[in-house]
């Protein structure tokens, strides 16, 4: 894995040099994670370093207000983010059943995979946009750096022409970093007693699962036959607009 040490950085590491059109995409221009929540002056300082100015932010306002982000303390650094509420109540339901299984937390999952590409349709859109426009290299993170920051990789992955099975592999190292999602989960349980739920329960959530990412793909594929015509009619994107990210992330 191309990971990167900074401290205080969850499940943080750098896209690899994929094979896309035209080339490949460029060598740590693209980097990935979950919270910064312990990022001090060693980890800004690694980030000053890797030369990152820009970070998309997908968590939602709740959680920027419970963990502020410490990269905005950094100089001269643009935080990107959008309000949005992901639909987690069938998720919550199945936690709160004893009877539960683990097929049925990942189902959860996968229907909320499922449920991204239309319901952050607005969000991707000027993530996307402000992508095309921004200087690199940029890091895209959330809380976990796993469904968020795994499915708007991935797009952006595929809108780069990178093959399925290269993006799947990007998306599946996040698996690396179980113990410490683990950890993360019980900490900031905010309203749900994590402590208190099964542990076949818990796997599923912490899981780069490859069903959870083709159950988006099969989404786009089904609504729109590809990436390209879903960032086209749902994100509004032009064609200019996707030539002009391939200049930026592909040599």
């Amino acid at each position: 894995m191309d990971e990167m040490v900074v401290d205080g950085a969850l499940n943080f590491r750098s896209v690899a040099a994929y094979p896309a059109s035209g080339g490949r995409v460029k060598a740590r221009t693209i980097y990935r994670g979950g919270a910064f929540e312990g990022l001090g002056e060693a980890g800004a300082e690694a980030m000053r370093r890797l030369k990152v100015r820009t970070a998309f932010d997908l968590r939602s306002e709740a959680e920027k207000a419970r963990s502020p982000s410490p990269l905005l303390s950094i100089a001269d650094f643009m935080v990107v983010s959008e309000p949005h509420m992901i639909r987690h109540g069938d998720l919550y339901a199945v936690l709160a059943n004893p009877g539960s299984s683990a097929q049925a937390c990942a189902d959860v999952m996968k229907s909320i995979y499922a449920t991204l590409p239309a319901d952050f349709a607005a969000i991707y859109r000027r993530y996307f946009r402000t992508l095309a426009e921004t200087e690199t290299p940029v890091v895209v993170h959330c809380a976990a750096g796993k469904d968020r920051t795994g499915v708007v990789v991935a797009m952006l992955l595929d809108l780069l022409g990178v093959n399925r099975d290269d993006i799947m592999e990007d998306y599946l190292k996040t698996n690396a970093a179980r113990d410490a999602l683990y950890r993360r989960l019980i900490m900031h349980s905010h309203g749900v007693d994590y402590g208190a739920v099964a542990d076949h329960l818990i796997e599923p959530m912490i899981t780069a699962n490859a069903a959870y990412l083709d159950a988006m793909f099969a989404t786009v594929s089904r609504d729109f036959g590809d990436m390209a015509t879903y960032a086209e009619r749902a994100l509004q994107l032009s064609r200019g607009d996707i030539e002009t990210l391939g200049s930026r992330f592909i040599e």
